[in-house]
């Protein structure tokens, strides 16, 4: 069966190779890879470059309009473009609205933990907005579970597909270096000080190594961004910030890379960078929270993102321990492309489609 699918990204995603989130990035993965990527269409907000190997439809509106006024443009590409399916990301409000006003099935892609509502109304209409959906896909069994536990009367259709990648577009043969990288949003949440913070501690003992931070946002979180950037600073030129790189430029970094950290303090819903890093063949330390685990299983070191005493033993091992640096960069590649692989995760997804046309 041939489907015309629709997917309607959230607003604050840049679906283009230069400044993608990580939402757009794995809608992009997911859209190429899929059976039914010629008759996809991805409806997005206006960006200047977007990505060229996928259909896209780019809207405009007035961002101080609000969101009825963007739900208003999406329905009208919609009505322009019918499909057969419509896939909504992240954003519920834009799915219940949908299902009013569309006749094609409304499915809900969710990359985050979806939060409990803390106000009366919200607990009196969340629900109803849930069951009305055709279909909702989670990026993890964490973020499933969280949600049926929250809201155990919900009997719509459900399906766990996590991001994929392309595992033979990354590299593992590559040269390494003695570097270090961290990738994420220059925010508390992502553990980006204390991660800093240990490498501080624990790169001056070892005067071959080089760390580098990849980071974007840094725009959102100044004062943050500025006490990175301090330390950083007074490092000797071990560490290095890199503010908003293409994709293209993080990945070659990764492939590189002997180790990569990812040291979320949140619930991490998946941890994409922890998968690209496992993906290039980096041994990994991590934190472990949320979907974490689910990604790297017994192949990582584990360190409390708290402590950056914690962070800067498994660092001082990894460095000094190339042994254990090949074992955990081994098992992680292997780990990684038996689960993760895009191709995989897509036959999964497409399938969900067809049976959520089929209802």
């Amino acid at each position: 069966m041939t489907l015309k699918i629709a997917i309607v990204l959230p607003r604050n995603t840049v679906f283009s190779p230069r400044k993608a989130t990580s939402v757009d990035l794995c809608v992009h993965d997911l859209v190429r890879h899929s059976r039914f990527a010629a008759t996809t269409l991805v409806i997005c907000d206006h960006v200047e470059q977007p990505f060229t190997d996928v259909a896209v439809t780019r809207i405009r509106y007035e961002k101080s309009a609000g969101n009825q006024r963007r739900i208003a443009e999406v329905t009208r590409a919609l009505r322009a473009a019918p499909a057969d399916l419509v896939i909504v990301h992240q954003h519920l409000p834009t799915a219940a609205r949908l299902r009013r006003d569309i006749s094609a099935p409304i499915l809900l892609h969710t990359h985050n933990f979806l939060k409990f509502p803390k106000s009366l109304y919200g607990r009196l209409t969340r629900p109803g907005d849930y069951a009305r959906l055709n279909g909702m896909v989670f990026v993890s069994q964490a973020c499933r579970q969280a949600f049926e536990n929250d809201y155990p009367a919900n009997a719509v259709a459900k399906a766990v597909v996590e991001n994929g990648l392309d595992m033979q577009a990354w590299r593992t043969d590559a040269p390494r270096r003695n570097s270090i990288v961290v990738v994420g949003r220059a925010m508390p949440e992502k553990g980006m000080l204390e991660a800093m913070q240990a490498l501080a501690a624990t790169l001056p003992a070892f005067t071959h190594w080089r760390a580098s931070f990849i980071l974007s946002e840094s725009e959102k979180h100044r004062d943050y961004f500025a006490a990175l950037g301090a330390i950083a600073a007074q490092s000797n030129g071990q560490i290095e910030i890199l503010e908003n790189l293409p994709y293209s430029e993080v990945q070659s970094m990764h492939e590189q890379a002997a180790i990569a950290m990812v040291l979320s303090k949140w619930r991490e819903p998946f941890g994409r960078t922890a998968l690209e890093a496992h993906a290039a063949g980096a041994a990994l330390i991590s934190s472990g929270t949320g979907g974490l685990r689910e990604i790297s299983g017994e192949h990582a070191l584990y360190a409390n993102p708290d402590e950056p005493k914690d962070i800067s033993a498994a660092l001082a091992s990894l460095m000094k321990d190339d042994a254990l640096r090949t074992r955990l960069a081994e098992g992680g590649r292997t780990r990684v492309t038996a689960l993760f692989d895009v191709r995989t995760l897509t036959q999964k997804l497409d399938g969900f489609y067809n049976a959520m046309v089929a209802l």
